[in-house]
Protein backbone atom coordinates (compact mmCIF):
# COMPACT_ATOMS: atom_id res chain seq x y z
CA UNK A 1 0.00 0.00 0.00
CA UNK A 2 2.82 2.12 0.54
CA UNK A 3 3.83 2.25 -3.03
CA UNK A 4 0.01 2.97 -4.11
CA UNK A 5 0.55 6.36 -1.99
CA UNK A 6 3.63 7.00 -2.86
CA UNK A 7 2.62 7.00 -6.78
CA UNK A 8 -0.27 8.56 -5.88
CA UNK A 9 1.76 11.91 -4.16
CA UNK A 10 2.52 12.60 -7.29
CA UNK A 11 -1.23 12.40 -9.57
CA UNK A 12 -2.93 15.94 -9.38
CA UNK A 13 -5.62 16.29 -6.37
CA UNK A 14 -8.24 15.74 -8.89
CA UNK A 15 -7.24 12.58 -10.55
CA UNK A 16 -7.07 11.00 -6.67
CA UNK A 17 -10.49 11.96 -5.70
CA UNK A 18 -11.97 10.55 -8.81
CA UNK A 19 -10.02 7.18 -7.70
CA UNK A 20 -11.71 8.17 -4.30
CA UNK A 21 -15.22 8.11 -5.49
CA UNK A 22 -14.42 5.67 -7.78
CA UNK A 23 -13.66 2.99 -4.68
CA UNK A 24 -16.44 4.33 -2.79
CA UNK A 25 -18.95 3.35 -6.10
CA UNK A 26 -17.66 0.35 -6.23
CA UNK A 27 -18.11 -0.68 -2.47
CA UNK A 28 -21.15 0.09 -2.40
CA UNK A 29 -23.41 2.86 -0.26
CA UNK A 30 -22.49 2.28 3.67
CA UNK A 31 -25.31 0.45 6.30
CA UNK A 32 -27.10 3.18 8.01
CA UNK A 33 -24.68 2.20 10.84
CA UNK A 34 -21.32 2.99 9.52
CA UNK A 35 -22.69 6.68 7.98
CA UNK A 36 -19.86 9.35 8.22
CA UNK A 37 -20.12 11.71 11.09
CA UNK A 38 -18.18 13.74 8.92
CA UNK A 39 -21.33 13.98 6.30
CA UNK A 40 -22.87 15.98 9.33
CA UNK A 41 -19.95 18.20 9.94
CA UNK A 42 -19.11 18.96 6.09
CA UNK A 43 -22.81 19.73 5.27
CA UNK A 44 -23.01 22.04 8.57
CA UNK A 45 -19.60 24.01 8.01
CA UNK A 46 -17.94 26.45 5.94
CA UNK A 47 -16.93 25.31 2.51
CA UNK A 48 -13.47 25.37 3.40
CA UNK A 49 -14.34 22.85 5.91
CA UNK A 50 -16.48 20.92 3.90
CA UNK A 51 -13.53 20.95 1.01
CA UNK A 52 -11.08 19.76 4.01
CA UNK A 53 -13.08 16.76 5.37
CA UNK A 54 -13.41 15.76 1.43
CA UNK A 55 -10.04 16.09 0.65
CA UNK A 56 -9.41 14.05 3.98
CA UNK A 57 -12.13 11.20 2.98
CA UNK A 58 -10.18 10.93 -0.65
CA UNK A 59 -7.01 10.45 1.25
CA UNK A 60 -8.21 8.27 3.47
CA UNK A 61 -10.26 6.15 0.48
CA UNK A 62 -7.20 5.70 -0.99
CA UNK A 63 -4.06 5.16 1.27
CA UNK A 64 -5.92 3.72 4.78
CA UNK A 65 -9.78 2.36 3.63
CA UNK A 66 -8.51 -1.15 2.28
CA UNK A 67 -6.97 -1.73 5.81
CA UNK A 68 -8.78 0.17 8.49
CA UNK A 69 -12.70 -1.20 6.67
CA UNK A 70 -11.33 -4.46 5.85
CA UNK A 71 -11.81 -8.20 6.79
CA UNK A 72 -8.42 -9.17 6.89
CA UNK A 73 -7.32 -9.68 10.60
CA UNK A 74 -4.14 -8.52 12.52
CA UNK A 75 -1.47 -7.94 11.20
CA UNK A 76 -1.97 -7.83 8.07
CA UNK A 77 -5.58 -5.81 8.65
CA UNK A 78 -5.90 -1.95 10.41
CA UNK A 79 -7.00 -1.59 13.67
CA UNK A 80 -10.51 -0.31 14.11
CA UNK A 81 -9.93 3.56 14.20
CA UNK A 82 -13.18 4.02 16.23
CA UNK A 83 -11.46 2.60 19.14
CA UNK A 84 -8.06 4.09 18.91
CA UNK A 85 -6.91 6.42 21.75
CA UNK A 86 -4.44 8.40 18.94
CA UNK A 87 -7.86 10.06 17.13
CA UNK A 88 -9.89 10.12 20.54
CA UNK A 89 -6.59 11.67 22.17
CA UNK A 90 -6.69 15.95 23.05
CA UNK A 91 -3.71 15.63 21.30
CA UNK A 92 -2.67 14.84 17.36
CA UNK A 93 0.71 13.78 18.17
CA UNK A 94 0.34 10.12 18.82
CA UNK A 95 -1.57 9.91 15.51
CA UNK A 96 0.70 12.01 13.21
CA UNK A 97 3.30 9.95 14.32
CA UNK A 98 2.06 6.98 13.81
CA UNK A 99 0.95 8.11 10.50
CA UNK A 100 3.93 9.48 9.47
CA UNK A 101 6.61 6.77 10.42
CA UNK A 102 4.26 3.65 10.55
CA UNK A 103 4.02 0.88 12.76
CA UNK A 104 6.62 -1.90 12.98
CA UNK A 105 6.28 -5.38 13.40
CA UNK A 106 7.01 -6.87 16.74
CA UNK A 107 8.75 -10.17 16.56
CA UNK A 108 6.68 -13.39 17.62
CA UNK A 109 3.59 -11.11 18.53
CA UNK A 110 0.64 -10.56 16.30
CA UNK A 111 0.62 -6.60 16.37
CA UNK A 112 -0.59 -4.17 13.93
CA UNK A 113 1.70 -3.29 11.08
CA UNK A 114 1.46 -0.24 8.85
CA UNK A 115 3.73 1.47 6.39
CA UNK A 116 4.90 5.04 7.42
CA UNK A 117 3.26 7.74 4.93
CA UNK A 118 5.98 10.62 5.61
CA UNK A 119 7.23 10.68 2.16
CA UNK A 120 4.45 10.04 0.63
CA UNK A 121 1.63 12.85 2.16
CA UNK A 122 2.69 16.88 2.40
CA UNK A 123 1.58 18.97 5.48
CA UNK A 124 -1.42 20.29 3.91
CA UNK A 125 -2.63 16.59 3.32
CA UNK A 126 -1.79 15.68 6.47
CA UNK A 127 -3.76 18.13 7.90
CA UNK A 128 -6.73 17.47 5.98
CA UNK A 129 -6.21 13.58 6.05
CA UNK A 130 -5.88 13.57 10.63
CA UNK A 131 -8.84 16.29 10.47
CA UNK A 132 -11.39 14.07 8.70
CA UNK A 133 -9.79 10.98 10.84
CA UNK A 134 -11.02 12.98 13.90
CA UNK A 135 -14.27 14.10 12.98
CA UNK A 136 -15.16 11.01 11.53
CA UNK A 137 -13.32 8.54 13.98
CA UNK A 138 -12.86 10.25 17.05
CA UNK A 139 -16.50 12.37 17.46
CA UNK A 140 -14.76 14.83 19.39
CA UNK A 141 -14.14 18.30 18.60
CA UNK A 142 -11.45 19.70 16.04
CA UNK A 143 -7.66 19.97 17.13
CA UNK A 144 -6.26 23.17 17.65
CA UNK A 145 -3.13 24.55 15.62
CA UNK A 146 -3.17 21.12 13.70
CA UNK A 147 -0.96 22.58 10.97
CA UNK A 148 1.86 23.49 13.86
CA UNK A 149 1.69 19.83 15.56
CA UNK A 150 2.13 18.37 11.88
CA UNK A 151 4.70 20.85 11.13
CA UNK A 152 6.46 20.13 14.75
CA UNK A 153 6.24 16.27 14.31
CA UNK A 154 7.77 16.09 11.24
CA UNK A 155 10.85 18.33 12.91
CA UNK A 156 10.90 15.64 15.59
CA UNK A 157 10.90 12.51 13.03
CA UNK A 158 13.51 14.54 11.01
CA UNK A 159 15.79 14.56 14.00
CA UNK A 160 15.23 10.72 15.36
CA UNK A 161 15.97 9.91 11.59
CA UNK A 162 19.30 12.04 11.52
CA UNK A 163 20.33 10.12 15.17
CA UNK A 164 19.86 6.79 14.08
CA UNK A 165 21.53 7.43 11.16
CA UNK A 166 24.23 8.62 12.83
CA UNK A 167 27.28 5.85 13.21
CA UNK A 168 27.42 4.23 16.68
CA UNK A 169 30.83 5.62 17.22
CA UNK A 170 30.07 9.26 17.28
CA UNK A 171 27.12 8.38 19.57
CA UNK A 172 29.41 6.71 22.55
CA UNK A 173 30.26 9.02 24.51
CA UNK A 174 33.72 9.31 26.55
CA UNK A 175 35.61 7.19 24.30
CA UNK A 176 38.81 8.47 22.76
Amino acid sequence: MADVVGNLSTVPDSDVRAIAVYMADISGAPAPDRKRPADVVAQSSSDDAAQAHAAGAAIYAAACASCHEGSRALPYGGVNLALSTAIASPDPRNLLNIVLSGVGAVEGERSPIMPGFAASIDDARMVALTAYLRARFGKRPAWANLDKAVRDARAVQATSLAARDTPSESRQRGKP
